[in-house]
Parts: C-alpha cells; structure tokens; sequence
C-alpha cells in the first residue's frame, strides 16, 4: 500500500489545489460530516481522488465537489477562480427532483472523466462515516458502477 502526502497549505500559492482548500475551508466552515467538520469529508475524497488520477484538477476537484449544491452563494467566486471544472462540478451535483440511480447515470453518460472520478471518490469517502444500511447499499452499487469506468480511464 503506498503513502500518499496530503497538500499543504501556503496561503500565498496560486496552486489550484491549495486555491481549492481554501475556498471549501470557507464555503464550508460551519458544516459537519456526522461528528467530524465537513472538511475531513473533503480531505479523504480529495485523497482518494489523488490515488485514482495524476490529473491536478480531479483532486481540486474533489475539494470543491459539494460547494455548487450546499454553497450557491459561492457560484461566482467558484466560476471566477475555477471557470474550468465548474462544467464537471455541475455534472456532479444532483439536481431536483432526480433519483440518486438517474444522477449517477447521468454522471457517467456524461464521460466525464473529472465528474466521474470525483463521483467515485466522493462516495467512496461517503462509505467511511458508517451511513445508515439503505445509503451503504446506495454507494456500494453505484461505487461498482463507477470504479469500472474510471478502470477503462486508464487503457
């Protein structure tokens, strides 16, 4: 099993993952995820992100992946300072009246790579905060699901 280093934090780099963190950090503050700040959620999808694509952007990605649907107060900061993933964060948010089965399904017809990777890696995180047996069963098969295309992102 390899290590991997989570990113630190330089308040002055313009590194997009670093960018990422912040603006979650903030968008984020006062959320919870079960017992734990919201963060931690963040932190663990951004990490397992990481370790399914060498591509920066999925794990900025990954960071920002909640902040369209919880956040919408942060849409123009999040355009303005991440214009290129704000499509891919979009396709990874629910929208009303969609069944999860639909949104998944619409998440991987719509191949894209950074909206599918962060989908996986989102719920895969998802499984680590012990969720009730219906959303368990939820994650696991559409985590199936999703783990098989990102395999074929590869060849």
């Amino acid at each position: 099993m390899s290590t991997v280093t989570p990113p630190r934090l330089d308040a002055a780099s313009g590194d997009p993952t670093q960018r990422a963190i912040r603006l979650a950090g903030t968008a984020h503050s006062t959320n919870r995820w079960g017992e734990y700040p919201y963060l931690v959620h963040l932190a663990l999808a951004a990490t397992i992100a990481r370790t399914l694509s060498d591509d920066p952007r999925v794990e900025a990605a990954a960071w920002l992946h909640d902040v369209l649907e919880d956040h919408p107060e942060y849409v123009d900061r999040l355009e303005a300072e991440f214009g290129d993933l704000v499509a891919s964060l979009r396709i990874d948010s629910r929208r009303d009246g969609e069944t999860y089965d639909e949104f998944i399904d619409r998440v991987i017809a719509s191949g894209d790579r950074i909206a599918i990777t962060v989908k996986l890696a989102d719920m895969t995180s998802n499984l680590g905060n012990t969720p009730p047996e219906r959303l368990r069963a939820r994650y696991e098969r559409n985590i199936a699901r999703l783990r098989e295309v990102v395999a074929g992102f590869a060849g």
